[in-house]
């Protein structure tokens, strides 16, 4: 669901993430040729185009700019179609179509709508996943994924968690990590607020630390990873994924690499690492249940305090 004068971006194939060009604004159209493939299932045609894509219409498209709809009437809109540079012989249709969405958008309680005056993005989101609840499923954590994918210039955000995602739960005898913790391992790994999905987290100057972070917080996630399957746990028996991130954040605090999985001087440090591993599994209904955030927080103080 999105306001009919609002616009969308996405990143433009090919293109660097710093290009001035690499995010075209498009904006929402309804193509007012009907659709004429009956295996579609559609009859009127949505798209989001860019102002130059808009301009190439053909004999199976001819592209009206939605929110126009929302300053005309009913003269209007018979003027307008008068005027549209096409076949005469096909304006008559044209103009059904655009009378009819007129008629929808001024005259018929079709579309709800929810006026929120207030501008903080967090309400925003929100509003957005009550909104879209009939449609792709989106959780907040999708959203502020977003918000990340736009912020950072080198690397495709979702792309390498996606990526990474994929890595750690092949490693052993396979796990079942989600992109929402690895996302919150790079909050955490990265020292950003109180590791919680809030807007304020994925500020600008925050995803720009996480980029610049990135490639060593994969590094401390996989090890990690490496880690539990040498203890013997995988997707069945960890119990809580959540216990991963402190352990991440510990490796990651230390700027240990592959050796610390081996070597007989850390020999000490891995069997406590492990002994507390299976103690806070044994109690996650006490430890990892509610107030995660908090812990997690409060956790990653304890190990920079006392390494």
């Amino acid at each position: 669901t999105m306001r009919l004068g609002g616009s969308y971006s996405w990143k433009t194939q090919g293109k660097w993430w710093s290009s001035a060009d690499a995010f075209i604004e498009r904006r929402l159209y309804l193509n007012l040729f009907e659709c004429t493939d009956p295996d579609s299932g559609t009859r009127y045609e949505f798209e989001f185009l860019s102002e130059d894509e808009a301009s190439h219409n053909d004999e199976q498209h001819h592209w009206f700019l939605v929110s126009r709809i929302l300053g005309m009437n009913a003269y209007d809109v018979m003027m307008s179609v008068m005027e549209m540079k096409m076949p005469d012989e096909r304006k008559p249709a044209a103009g059904k179509v655009i009378s009819r969405f007129h008629d929808i958008i001024h005259n018929k309680p079709l579309i709800s709508y929810y006026l929120e005056e207030g501008q903080e993005l967090s309400k925003v989101l929100n509003i957005f996943i009550r909104m879209n609840s009939g449609g792709t499923t989106l959780s907040y954590s999708d959203l502020l994924l977003s918000i990340a994918v736009t912020q950072w210039s080198t690397l495709d955000a979702r792309d390498e968690i996606h990526k990474l995602v994929d890595e750690m739960n092949q490693i052993g005898n396979g796990f079942s990590f989600s992109k929402d913790l690895v996302l919150k391992a790079g909050l955490m790994l990265s020292d950003i607020g109180n590791v919680g999905f809030k807007v304020e987290n994925f500020s600008k100057e925050n995803m720009r630390k996480l980029e610049d972070n990135w490639e060593c917080i994969r590094k401390a996630l996989l090890l990690a990873v490496n880690l539990l399957s040498s203890f013997g746990f995988n997707s069945y028996n960890l119990g809580a994924d959540s216990a991963l991130l402190p352990i991440a954040y510990y490796l990651y605090h230390r700027d240990l690499d592959n050796r610390y999985l081996s070597r007989s001087e850390y020999a000490a440090d891995r069997q406590g690492i492990r002994g507390w591993l299976i103690r806070s599994i044994l109690k996650q209904s006490a430890i990892w249940g509610s107030r995660l955030d908090t812990l997690l927080a409060s956790l990653r103080s304890k190990i920079k305090e006392h390494g």
